[in-house]
């Protein structure tokens, strides 16, 4: 496509009475070698579609198509961010439309963000006054005490109802953040101080396999899904709650303003990794799947113990000591997390029940 006849396409996307941001964002990663031609007034175009369409978006299982186009279109954004360096290696990445997608992302970040902090408030319950234990005390009520950790999809219907296909259906959903976790926990590593980076740099070489590729827990996290895959014959559509955790997660890591807020959001995803991964073991074992398949939950079930631990004693507890504002940052991630894991449990546990099955049947 020439230059001009792809700038007068994005603009006429635009002008559409009810345009899709999806299409305009798969319009620039199709023909990203001339993406970088787009003038300014069709960028200003795109920039108020997006606009327009986050002032009259909603979040709710009874949303508008336009909020789930929302969420699609931030998660495809970042996918092309993430994978840039694969699909266009072999031409110049200068050329990748990273400036138009910002325009397209920031906006629709903004949005997630004021729609979810809506859903929380923070009560300046982190205990700094004495020492690390009494602190991770606090973070483990706030926590402990959340609807998220102990919900009846992990309680009940993972562990004894799920079926092969559920788990399919589950991973799937499941696959909207720990393909990119290794990149997250790497990013949030940037600026971070000295003990923060080596707990989180730790964390981050047990996640890429010590070394060992094979090993990397994406890697094995790609099996898993995969093996599931050819079991059930089929890969499962996201849930937009899916989108909404997989997008909060990484708009928490890429940008450094929100860094003492990432700090509570992943140290809180951490603490809730053990006990949602025994539950899937329990429901792998129930359902006579291979062990060497299930690698990477056995790994997460055993290593986010201490991960968790070790996050909070030297990624947070230090900093919120020093500063309120970092301390009350942490307490929104916490809580932002919880928020978001209920109402991604809420949609999975209803959407996944025509695969459920009763005692005894694996089918």
């Amino acid at each position: 496509m020439r230059n001009q006849n792809f700038t007068t396409l994005l603009r006429s996307l635009c002008k559409e009475e009810q345009p899709s941001i999806q299409q305009i964002v798969s319009l620039i990663l199709k023909n990203w070698r001339i993406s970088h031609s787009v003038d300014e007034l069709t960028r200003s175009a795109i920039r108020s579609v997006v606009r327009r369409s986050c002032e009259s978006a909603k979040l709710s299982r009874k949303t508008e198509v336009i909020s789930i186009d929302l969420l699609r279109t931030l998660a495809a954004t970042y996918d092309a961010m993430f994978t840039q360096t694969q699909p266009f290696a072999r031409s110049v990445p200068m050329y990748m439309p990273l400036a138009i997608l910002w325009d397209i992302a920031q906006p629709i970040e903004q949005w997630l963000l004021r729609i979810l902090k809506k859903k929380v408030r923070i009560s300046n319950l982190l205990d700094t006054s004495s020492n690390a234990d009494r602190y991770v005390a606090s973070v483990r009520r706030i926590i402990d005490q959340h609807s998220a950790a102990s919900h009846e999809f992990y309680d009940e219907l993972l562990p004894a109802k799920c079926s092969v296909e559920g788990l399919a259906f589950y991973l799937r959903q499941e696959s909207t953040l720990d393909p990119y976790f290794d990149d997250l926990l790497a990013i949030l590593q940037v600026g971070a101080p000295l003990e923060a980076k080596s707990e989180i740099g730790q964390n981050y070489f047990d996640e890429i396999g010590c070394g060992k590729p094979t090993q990397a827990h994406s890697y094995l996290f790609a099996q898993c899904a995969e093996a599931l895959s050819r079991r059930v014959g089929r890969v499962h559509d996201l849930l937009p709650e899916s989108l909404v955790c997989g997008n909060l997660s990484v708009c928490l890591a890429l940008h450094r303003q929100y860094y003492p807020i990432g700090v509570g959001y992943f140290g809180a995803t951490e603490d809730l990794a053990p006990r949602r991964f025994r539950a899937f073991l329990h429901a792998w074992q129930r359902c006579n799947l291979p062990s060497a398949a299930s690698a990477y939950q056995q790994l997460h079930a055993e290593l986010d113990i201490d991960h968790a631990d070790g996050w909070w004693r030297n990624v947070a507890y230090e900093s919120c000591r020093r500063s309120e504002a970092f301390r009350r940052c942490v307490e929104l991630g916490i809580l932002l997390r919880l928020e978001s894991s209920t109402l991604y449990l809420d949609a999975v546990s209803t959407a996944i029940s025509p695969f459920l099955i009763e005692s005894g049947d694996v089918t």
